[in-house]
């Protein structure tokens, strides 16, 4: 007997709809539902593995302990008394600390998991605390954390009324727009083009993405951080900036001209393998462009100077006058407001304070920082005040040598 069933995948935060056939109880195959008002039956191929997962004879499906015989088969309740005496021996003999817990995706995307590991993580007092965004985000969230006060304040670009979209070691039509979670993902991105708009890509491979895009440059990786400078160089040195504008939503952005003056892309191009002339016409189009935003993911991120240049792609875009604004990058709507939630359940440590006021443009921003504050970088939104701190302190200088292009760097916070 067949049976169909919906469910939403949640190996990731773009959550896809699942349209899953069943024959007498058994999974049949797993499709993408096509009519899911977000994904539109798109999955990607881990989705079509949960098949795979879901029967594969090694998965655990009762709690195992290994003895002298190997794995045996215990029940729940010894299982977790032994977990629980185990760990409570372990933290008194070592402290807390020695004992650190990773939550993967399907954990974030459940409600009831989600709530049960704060109550775990609340017993456990432990800073070691590791999730995906530990691999492939942190950069990110801290650069949020810096200009906006908030590292759950991500603003996105406003993909449907865009008409420039420069995108920094993404690859959306594979990912679905990581941290930023786009659904169709394909169909989104190829309508830009479709209105007459454009799509940039800057990779060093040759991605899914790349083949929907105007343009592919092959910037060399780790890079980023010394490109992004370069075009905050031609903006600043064209005068292309709004000025009165971005005084009067930011501070920092006369530090953050000197420290971009000698990032000039003649300099820069030996580094990151883009032409002078490239960057200069990809700044002037991004200024002169009224609906444009620059996105950066995964590439971005996982480098050696990963939060600087994440932190860069938040400073282009509100130097560049499209933070904020539609066709830019804007913070979602979200149906319940997840950092406020957080501030409740989580103990946000060196993350910042609770306490921010991050609403009220009459109360002024108060916070203790662990770090000294240098700078200050801040953007606020038409709808509230948002604060930051720290920016880096950037010491660089682009050497070329007789062998190779070195980027000799120094950053201090």
């Amino acid at each position: 007997m067949s049976d169909v069933r919906f469910f939403g995948c949640n190996l990731c935060e773009a959550m896809c709809g699942l349209k899953v056939t069943l024959d007498d109880g058994h999974i049949r195959e797993v499709r993408g539902d096509p009519d899911d008002v977000f994904a539109h039956g798109h999955i990607c191929p881990k989705g079509v593995a949960l098949k795979e997962l879901h029967e594969d004879p090694d998965r655990l499906r009762v709690p195992m302990r290994r003895g002298p015989r190997g794995l045996e088969e215990v029940s729940w309740d010894d299982a977790l008394g032994e977990a629980a005496g185990r760990l409570g021996e372990i933290r008194a003999r070592h402290g807390r600390d020695a004992v650190a817990f990773y939550i993967g995706n399907p954990t974030v995307h459940s409600h009831r998991a989600s709530l049960g590991v704060q109550v775990l993580a609340a017993a456990l007092r432990t800073h070691n605390v590791y999730n995906p965004n530990s691999q492939d985000s942190n950069p990110r969230l801290f650069a949020c954390l810096q200009v906006y006060g908030d590292a759950l304040s991500v603003p996105v670009p406003d993909i449907d009324r865009t008409d420039l979209l420069i995108m920094l070691g993404a690859n959306p039509v594979a990912s679905m727009g990581s941290m930023w979670a786009l659904g169709d993902a394909r169909a989104r991105l190829t309508a830009v083009r479709k209105r007459g708009g454009r799509l940039v890509l800057l990779d060093p491979r040759r991605t899914e993405t790349a083949a929907i895009c105007d343009e592919h440059h092959f910037i060399r990786p780790a890079s980023d951080a010394a490109w992004l400078l370069s075009m905050l160089h031609v903006i600043f040195t064209e005068q292309l900036a709004d000025r009165d504008r971005l005084g009067a939503i930011s501070t920092g952005h006369r530090a953050l001209e000197r420290a971009a003056a000698s990032f000039t892309p003649e300099r820069v191009a030996p580094v990151t393998g883009i032409p002078a002339e490239v960057t200069r016409r990809i700044a002037r189009e991004l200024c002169r462009t009224p609906r444009a935003a620059v996105y950066g993911r995964l590439g971005t991120c996982q480098t050696e100077f990963g939060p600087l240049a994440s932190w860069l792609i938040e400073a282009l875009n509100v130097v560049s006058g499209h933070f904020d604004r539609e066709g830019g990058v804007m913070f979602p709507l979200a149906a319940a407001d997840v950092a406020t939630l957080a501030r409740l359940l989580l103990p946000l440590g060196s993350a910042g304070s609770p306490s921010s006021s991050m609403r009220c443009r009459r109360r002024p921003w108060r916070r203790r920082w662990r770090l000294p504050v240098r700078d200050r970088f801040a953007a606020s939104s038409r709808s509230r005040e948002i604060p930051c701190c720290r920016r880096p302190t950037v010491r660089a200088s682009v050497a070329p040598s007789s062998s190779s292009t070195t980027w000799s760097r120094s950053i201090s916070t």
